[in-house]
């Protein structure tokens, strides 16, 4: 019997230096599971939900997408449809929502 290939990635994860940065100072299990998740989900199928884990955010922030890491630690990532891409734009501490102005995620 043949092994099954596993299907490539249709999107591409980028993550900007300082993401990477901040992910290197975090535990190794964490780092791992996270890396999982980007390369076995999110590069496939990066709008599609897992409870607990994975959410769309709403409005004002309608199209980015959250990514629960830790219990304090998040990811947020928006998807470019057209280029075949996730854009990181947050990796650290659960932002403070509620301080944030509508159009910008800021932590």
């Amino acid at each position: 019997m043949s092994e099954r290939q596993p299907t490539p990635p249709l999107f591409e994860v980028r993550l900007r230096a300082e993401h990477l940065a901040e992910i290197e100072s975090w535990d190794e299990r964490v780092r791992a599971r996270l890396f999982a998740f980007l390369r076995d989900h999110v590069a496939h199928i990066p709008t599609t939900g897992v409870p607990g884990i994975l959410k769309e955010l709403r409005e004002p922030f309608g199209g980015h997408y959250q990514l629960t890491v830790s219990r304090r630690r998040r990811l947020i990532y928006r998807v470019d449809d057209e280029r075949g891409l996730v854009l990181v734009i947050y990796v650290g501490l659960h932002p403070d929502w509620r301080r944030s102005r509508p159009g910008r995620i800021t932590p």
